[in-house]
């Protein structure tokens, strides 16, 4: 980041618990400037609003939203963004690309909402953003939801992003499960065909949470992702 920046933090605002129905989903960017020198001249404040598509964070009414086989659940923790937002200094301008989980389908069903905010000029905007919950269509054959949360979100130099999460369906334990897409393809979609990583075995003997949390970072060598 440029000299002198300050720390950033990502937050959203969810209109689902607001009582003003002019009230819209927004994110937030918090900036925090420390004076390691004098700590009362530091200073915490909001640097940006930015409205985005409509969601609903709350994906039930329990902590044990995605299902498993073994018909104990698992925490989808929908209530903040997840380790950690990404940030990269392209020169011309800055991005930042983020995640949280939010009820897909309106069901109950857990999906990823994701995001990349651009600075130009020190005024960040969305740049783009989507909702990646892919159900397979064979209503026919009772094919039970696929429920991802959890998720880790990250861009190398070339601007491609990659995201993995967690994933569990009532016939699945949680698995490690990715996507991605490259600087090139039509904005707002995940491009690439979700592969698994690794494939759960067992519900686990921790209770419903399964990771605490995820991450992705580029490689260090040749910022491959």
């Amino acid at each position: 980041a440029p000299a002198g920046t300050p720390g950033m933090f990502l937050y959203y605002s969810d209109d689902n618990f607001t009582a003003s129905q002019s009230d819209v989903d927004s994110v937030g960017i918090i900036t925090f400037k420390v004076d390691f020198a004098n700590p009362a001249n530091s200073v915490a404040r909001i640097e940006s609003s930015m409205a985005v598509a409509p969601f609903r964070s709350n994906v039930c009414g329990s902590r044990n939203c995605a299902p498993s086989p073994s018909g104990n659940g698992y925490d989808v923790i929908s209530s903040r963004f997840m380790n950690r937002p990404y940030y990269r200094n392209f020169g011309p301008y800055q991005s930042i690309v983020g995640n949280h989980t939010v009820d897909a389908t309106g069901s109950a069903v857990s999906g990823l909402r994701w995001y990349e905010f651009r600075s130009f000029l020190s005024t960040w905007s969305v740049h783009q953003q989507g909702t990646f919950s892919p159900q397979d269509d064979f209503a026919c054959n009772n094919t039970p939801n696929m429920h991802r949360f959890m998720g880790a979100i990250a861009m190398n130099s070339k601007g491609q992003i990659a995201m993995g999460y967690n994933s569990s369906s009532a016939e699945r334990f949680a698995s490690i499960s990715f996507t991605g897409r490259n600087s090139t393809d039509p904005l707002n979609l995940m491009s690439y065909q979700e592969k698994d990583a690794i494939l759960g075995t067992g519900y686990g003997s921790f209770g419903n949470r399964w990771g605490d949390y995820n991450e992705i970072i580029p490689d260090a060598v040749n910022d491959s992702i």
